[in-house]
């Protein structure tokens, strides 16, 4: 196996490592890094990174590679402002309620019944976040005699869920 075929074979575990490493120093109060030592964790990481993805794709379908050059700079994102969670957690809870719908309901017929029902559930969910009424929104859009653009934007912070 060619260095570079092992250097691709490694990656996934190196990251997996790295991750656990990080998270293991990183304090989910807010206070962004807790351990010292998990600042120089971090440097070692991110340039064991730099070294891996610095390297020639030997296997052009290599995708995780592709995704993770393009990704860099904000892969450790989560390390350096507290305000940013090291998963995607909440996310992915967020869209659960709209998957969960498509299975049951088998799906959409078309690309553009597709699209319809991603915005659809994407306002609904906006709406939820913010604590509106989704109906009056619907109402209003529905309603008007030419298109707009609805407000789905408060000042400041979103309200806790």
């Amino acid at each position: 196996m060619s260095a570079h075929a092992r250097r691709d074979a490694g990656l996934p575990r190196h990251l997996r490592q790295g991750r656990l490493l990080l998270l293991a120093g990183f304090d989910k109060d807010g206070e962004g890094v807790k351990d010292p030592s998990a600042h120089l964790a971090c440097y070692r990481i991110e340039a064991r990174t730099d070294r891996l993805l610095a390297g020639r794709i030997t296997h052009p379908p290599n995708r995780l590679l592709q995704r993770l050059r393009t990704e860099r700079p904000a892969l450790f994102t989560c390390l350096r402002r507290p305000d940013v969670e090291a998963t995607n957690w909440q996310a992915e809870q967020a869209i659960r309620p709209a998957v969960v719908t498509r299975k049951v309901c088998g799906g959409n017929r078309t690309p553009r019944g597709a699209a319809t029902q991603s915005i659809v559930a994407s306002v609904l969910r906006t709406c939820a976040h913010q604590r509106r009424d989704p109906l009056d929104l619907l109402v209003t859009l529905q309603r008007s005699s030419h298109p707009i653009v609805a407000d789905l934007n408060l000042p400041g912070p979103a309200p806790p869920i």
